[in-house]
This record gives C-alpha cells, structure tokens and sequence, in this order.
C-alpha cells in the first residue's frame, strides 16, 4: 500500500496547495483504512520517518431521511380512501384498514416503519415497508397475495401503470415489478435514493436523494436526466400542460418540458418541497416555513406564513389543505391565501391530507390519525398501537476531510498524532437540511424536545 505524505498544509481541501509530496511503501497490520491510523498505536508507523499530513475525502452514503425515522407510533403517511375502506400505514410497523367512522376493520404488520401512501388497485393494496419489502395485500381482508424484496428502504409510494409497477428505493433502484404476481420486470441502477415516480406520456420521472431527475422509457431505459444543484424533491412531479414541476434543496422550483429543457425557476430563501399543480397554480412548501402559489409563468401570487416547515399539500375545489411542522393542519383559499382554519395537534403534520366527501383526514406525528369535516371541526381520531413518537435520528455524516499525522524521528515515545474531530465528523448544524428531509435549517436547530431524538 502506498500512503501519501504531504509535508505542508493545504489551503483548500479540495484544491490542495503542496510544497512537496514523498511517496513511501508501507504495510499496515490490518486492512483498516487509511482514514483510521491516526488512531492506531505508533508501532503501526514503524516504516514511516515523516512529518506531514495525509489528505483524503471519504464519500459514504448518508441514511435518507426517511430511513433516520425510527420505530414509534408517529404517521407520516397520507392515508388513502378506497371503496369507502381508509388505509394507511404508521411507524409502528403496521399497516391499517379502518372504515369511515374510524373503527379498525385489520392491520397487517410489517418488519419496518410506513412512511408513505398506499397504491389501491383492482381490489389490492400496495405499499412500501422500512423492511425493504413491497407488499400486495387483498383490500377486503388484508390478506398477503405476494411480497416482493428490494436491496434498501422502500420510503416512497408505489405507482401503477398498464398492470405493472413502478417504485423507488434507497438502494438508487427503481423498479419494475408485474402487479398480479410480484415478479420483477427490470431494474434501473443510480447512485441515489428514489422513491415515488411519475408517469406521463409513456415516460417514467424519478428521482430524489441525488441531484438528477431522471426520464426513462417504460422498458427501463435511460432517455435523458436534468440535473439541479442539490436533491430533488419529486415524490413525485407535479404535471401539467407539457410541464413537470418539482423542487430542490438547493431553494429552487424547477419548470421543465416532458422532454427535460428547462423553461423556468423560481427561487427561494430555503429548500422548496413537492410541488402539487392545479389549473395553471403551483403549490409548494419551503423550509422557510411558508406555502407558496406561483402561476405557469414562475410568477409568485401568495404566500402564507406558519411557524414551521411546510409539507405537500392537498388541492380541492376551493381550498387548499397542508401541514405543518408548527403542529398545524392548515387550509387556505387556493386562489388568495387568506386562511379558513387551522386545525392544532401534538406533533408535526408531516402529511397532507386526503379529502372523501365532507371528511378531512390526516395523521400526525403525535401517533393519531384524525378525521374533520370540511369546517375544520374533528369528528373522530384514530390512535396507532404506539403512543410513543418517533424520533428523527441525525444525519450520519462522516465525511474525512484531513487527518494530521505528526511522527518525530528521535524517538516513538515522542510520537504525536493529531486530528481534529470536527473534520472526521463533519459540521453537522451546516449539513442537517441537506439530509432532513426539507426541514428548515431554523427549526432543527431549535431542537424541539420531543421530536428530534437528543
């Protein structure tokens, strides 16, 4: 093994400026990796006689946010009405069918947490699990018809076209899978977490924990991919009149045409979330905590101020309906913003809502799903089998980006090795947006008690 000694510091990490580099064989005791020795005994550096230090950059891939949930009974998936059934899944690892008045008609548990909405088809219900599994269950009975196993977390939805379907993983696979039997069709490898497609035309629209968006055709092949300037928030696009919309971490809306040129941004002062579009309006939540409508044009037309991250929303025929990390469930009029009620639970309203008739019905981080009528008024609440909410772990980052090791040459027991913990760690205040799922740099930060795991 060669190990590089540069014998003067560098300016910039990533633009090193070197006075000189000596390159020395040396053969460690164990296969541990370079980034470690600074932590082993100096018998280690028995063959090394220098004084330098050795530069490197450690990519290694960080848990989604999705994937930091952890067990509790917290919802975070919108539920779903089909054939007058609700369903949903929780981070307590079940899956629940409950009828309109909120009475439990079955659960089905799984091995992980139930993050987002279900697919309902053809008398079956498919969703993702935290186990890595995608399972079809029969809607009546929640009955297991067939699972089918990914290589990571399924934190998105399924999507289902022509008999097939489609669904991402944080294994940066999406993948194609025949919907009566479970088989799989084809797999399309990327280096970054997916979860929910779009499907449009014939064209297949995903990504997230990467920077790309990518187009495949429905045989799985690459047609092209529109690269933004940090993750993409499309689980999935919004569509409409030729045109995908979807957010990015790096604070932008992204217009695009259906064949990847781009028309249009609008910029910012957070991370903008998934975009819902609605007769020429695009609606979108913001890591600055507000709800924002924009027209076809980029042009901004109203925002509405809450006191925390603001999610997806929900749009109906006059109202529109979000959530909010303020505890809140909101609905504004869709074409002014002037609010017409909020709705207060005990925890985040990650979700946003679905709307069946009069009823308005949500879950919360608070391990409740709650049913309101259009008034904002509650009529029922459902709680999940764990009272206890479920914590949002930090992101793992572990980036190397220098270890100094000073070695003397009068004697070992004067050997010194130094290294900073802060560059082993990484600056995690200044990386937690980029892997929070959206949530805003502000309210992390304020750690509230309860919510973020200490």
């Amino acid at each position: 093994m060669l190990i590089r000694i540069v014998c003067s510091c560098a300016s910039d990490i990533y633009k090193p400026k070197i006075e000189y580099i000596t390159m020395q064989e040396y053969i460690p005791k164990s296969e541990t990796e370079i980034r470690f020795l600074a932590g082993e005994k100096p018998d280690d550096f028995e063959q090394i006689r220098n004084i330098g230090t050795i530069q490197e950059y450690t990519a290694v891939r960080d848990k989604t946010f999705w994937e930091r949930i952890s067990i509790g009974g917290s919802i975070t998936a919108k539920p779903i009405v089909y054939n007058n059934t609700i369903y949903f899944g929780a981070c307590d690892k079940n899956f629940y069918a409950l009828d309109l008045e909120g009475k439990e008609k079955w659960r089905f548990s799984t091995n992980g947490t139930i993050q987002s909405y279900a697919l309902t088809r053809e008398g079956r219900v498919y969703f993702g699990s935290g186990d890595r599994n995608l399972y079809c269950l029969d809607s009546e009975t929640g009955g297991l018809v067939w699972k089918f196993q990914a290589d990571g977390h399924i934190g998105g939805s399924p999507v289902w076209h022509n008999g097939r379907v489609y669904f991402g993983s944080s294994d940066g696979n999406l993948y194609c899978i025949d919907a009566q039997t479970g088989e799989k069709i084809w797999v399309f490898r990327t280096p970054y977490a997916l979860i929910t497609p779009l499907i449009k035309e014939e064209r297949i629209y995903a990504g997230y924990n990467g920077s790309s968006l990518y187009c495949l055709n429905l045989k799985g092949e690459l047609l092209w991919r529109f690269n933004a300037n940090s993750w993409i928030a499309a689980w999935p696009a919004a569509s409409e009149n030729g045109m995908i919309y979807f957010g990015s971490g790096d604070g932008n809306l992204y217009a695009i045409t259906l064949s990847g040129q781009l028309k249009w941004t609008y910029k910012a002062k957070d991370s903008i979330l998934c975009p819902v579009v609605k007769e020429g309006r695009i609606y979108f939540g913001c890591g600055d905590n507000k709800m924002y409508c924009v027209d076809s044009e980029g042009k901004k037309l109203w925002d509405f101020k809450t006191e925390g991250t603001v999610g997806h929303a929900t749009v109906g025929s006059r109202l529109l309906y979000f959530g909010s990390y303020d505890n809140h469930m909101y609905a504004v009029d869709r074409n002014t913003g002037k609010l017409a009620w909020r709705f207060q639970t005990n925890g985040f309203v990650h979700t946003n809502p679905e709307i069946h008739g009069n009823l308005v019905i949500f879950g919360s981080w608070d391990c409740n799903l709650y049913c309101l009528d259009r008034e904002g008024n509650l009529i029922w609440k459902f709680p999940t089998s764990i009272s206890t909410q479920s914590k949002i772990e930090p992101p793992e980052k572990t980036e190397t980006k220098k270890i100094e090791i000073t070695i003397a040459h009068e004697s070992r027991e004067k050997e010194e090795k130094k290294y900073s913990a802060e560059d082993v760690m990484g600056n995690y205040e200044a990386n937690v947006t980029e892997y929070a799922g959206g949530i805003s740099k502000t309210y992390i930060a304020s750690r509230k008690k309860g919510y973020i795991g200490n």
